[in-house]
């Protein structure tokens, strides 16, 4: 996936890009692999694989085998990849929308929120009524089986891993629809698709 976004494709957009939690994990474990070896439960173990890296085991792995196998994923991680990574946006604010992973702390205006708050929350953000401002935050990070969208908040994330279905939104002026893309919509797709 990172191979796709780093080439700038499709041409003619302008294209910002979060940070969740998957990356900021990844980027974490790869700074102090011991402390944040919990991110191998979170993707961390299809990332090693993606990159042709044996994971260590979750139970049975010493600090020097996280330590080694952090030195092999580094190692064969592309610089187009860390850099792709490291730009990754907090959140972004565009009109009268806010982006972020999985959402906002009601409580706290858009310039104090912590990356707990951008990157983990649930419930204190989904059961909350508080509106930021008059800004209306579109979100993942909570999966759900129909994307969602009130005045406070637009819900996207259908759990594409699980469920075989991506949503995305388009956001006009205060009007939001829903396209969703099934693995079955793509297999069909590809199976339809002639070569010459």
């Amino acid at each position: 996936m990172l191979d796709l976004l780093t080439e700038s494709r499709p041409a003619g957009f302008e294209r910002r890009y979060l940070k969740g939690n998957h990356e900021q994990g990844m980027l974490a474990f790869l700074e102090a692999p011991v402390v944040n070896r919990a991110w191998i439960t979170h993707g961390g173990a299809e990332t090693f694989l993606s990159y042709g890296v044996q994971p260590p085991s979750p139970l049975q792995s010493s600090e020097a085998d996280w330590l080694a196998a952090a030195a092999a994923l580094r190692e064969k991680i592309p610089p187009a990849h860390f850099k792709f990574l490291g730009d990754l946006e907090r959140y972004i604010a565009i009109g009268d929308y806010v982006f972020a992973h999985a959402g906002i702390d009601p409580s706290r205006p858009l310039a104090r929120q912590t990356d707990q708050d951008l990157f983990w929350i649930r419930a204190k953000f989904l059961k909350s009524r508080r509106m930021l401002g008059r800004r209306r935050v579109v979100h993942g990070h909570t999966p759900v089986d129909e994307p969602y969208a009130d005045r406070r908040r637009v819900g996207v994330d259908t759990g594409a891993y699980a469920s075989g279905v991506l949503t995305a939104a388009r956001l006009e002026a205060s009007e939001v629809t829903f396209l969703a893309v099934t693995d079955r919509d793509v297999r069909a797709a590809s199976a339809s698709t002639v070569q010459f």
